[in-house]
């Protein structure tokens, strides 16, 4: 399924419609052989990803109980234990990155927490910094000076973050 699709035509959609396209997902979500079909993939032990909405990201885990609705895991990277329900789990090996238009900046749903960004600000300089939290219409990024929140639009890419605080050097030109 072509998700940016997807999203592009819920962007049309009246708030009704959204509505009722909610209730229609969450009884598939809660469907009982959807749940089991997804149950008799697993194993215990078994490393799986899944997703976070909240941080618009994947997390590793390790399975360690399976319940009827949810199941248990162990986060790889910090050892925590959570409990959730079976549909956030990536069986399938699904892409959770989005894709953008370059020239509107970049979108909600192509940022995870943890991204590396930069922005130009009101002044003209230009800073970089990680992503802290998602918000409706801006995201809170960390930057050496300090705390911004900054509109979607306004945002770009830094491919290399350890650059981004790296001094220039001038080089004269023979």
């Amino acid at each position: 399924m072509d998700t940016a699709q997807v999203l592009n035509a819920l962007a049309q959609a009246s708030l009704f419609e959204l509505y009722r396209l909610s209730a229609a997902i969450d009884q598939q979500l809660r469907d009982p052989q959807r749940l089991q079909a997804i149950k008799n993939a697993l194993r215990v032990g078994q490393t799986v990803e899944y997703f976070v909405a909240a941080e618009n990201c994947t997390i590793s885990a390790r399975i360690e109980k399976l319940q009827r609705t949810h199941v248990d895991v162990i986060h790889l990277s910090d050892g925590t234990p959570w409990r959730i329900p079976y549909y956030m789990l990536n069986v399938h090996g699904v892409e959770t990155r989005l894709p953008h238009t370059p020239a509107q900046g970049l979108s909600r749903q192509a940022l995870s927490v943890g991204d590396w960004v930069g922005f130009v600000d009101q002044h003209g300089v230009e800073w970089a910094g990680a992503v802290q939290n998602l918000n409706p219409k801006t995201a809170s990024i960390q930057c050496q000076n300090g705390r911004w929140r900054v509109a979607y639009e306004r945002l770009f890419r830094v491919l290399n973050p350890d650059a981004a605080h790296a001094p220039l050097i001038d080089h004269p030109v023979d």
